[in-house]
């Protein structure tokens, strides 16, 4: 049986939330481009025929829609499974170089809640386009149905990240004083 199935990721009003600067909005935009191409690469994978974006290799939105075959659900898992492990290489490539000064264990737990990722679907039976609207009512309500799980970091004492106050820092705090990078140019960021 045929499926229609929509999933969105983000976090994007956080990274809108937070940003202080056209730069940090740009970052944040960039990492849900590459973590979108990693979903729909594992869809495309896995047989999915894509609808948007059109291919796996195109920038597009925080939005995948798909035409799937079988058990959606089990798709949608391998394209979550997929957009987090391209997180935690992104996080890897980024932060080496720097691995002594930050907490490992508080940004691992960090990485695995990070992420938002909602997934709707619906068999198509007959009618795209009712299909398609009933499947983007389905997802919307999912997006509302927010999990509220806390994180246990023990964090009480550690200042809260500048790039999202909701999060301990991930910079231990003997390292605090040193902690800011110089980019290329000189300037700090």
């Amino acid at each position: 049986m045929s499926y229609l199935l929509s999933l969105s990721l983000g976090p994007v009003q956080d990274f809108i939330a937070a940003a202080r600067r056209t730069a940090d909005l740009y970052a944040g935009s960039q990492i849900l481009q590459e973590l979108c191409k990693a979903a729909t690469q594992a869809l495309g994978e896995q047989g999915a025929e894509l609808i948007f974006p059109s291919s796996p290799e195109a920038d597009g939105a925080n939005k995948i829609l798909a035409v799937v075959e079988g058990h959606p659900e089990k798709l949608a898992e391998g394209a979550r499974q997929a957009v987090l492990d391209h997180l935690k290489r992104l996080w890897q490539e980024h932060t080496e170089g720097f691995g002594s000064k930050i907490d490992q264990k508080r940004a691992n737990a960090q990485l695995e809640t990070f992420l938002e990722f909602f997934a709707a679907w619906l068999p198509i039976q007959g009618d795209y386009a009712q299909a398609r609207q009933q499947v983007e009512r389905l997802l919307a309500g999912r997006k509302t149905l927010r999990d509220f799980a806390p994180i246990d970091q023990a964090d009480a004492g550690v200042p809260k990240s500048p790039l999202d106050p909701s999060r301990a820092a991930v910079i231990k705090p003997a390292d605090w004083a040193n902690a800011t990078v110089k980019l290329e140019d000189g300037h700090k960021p």
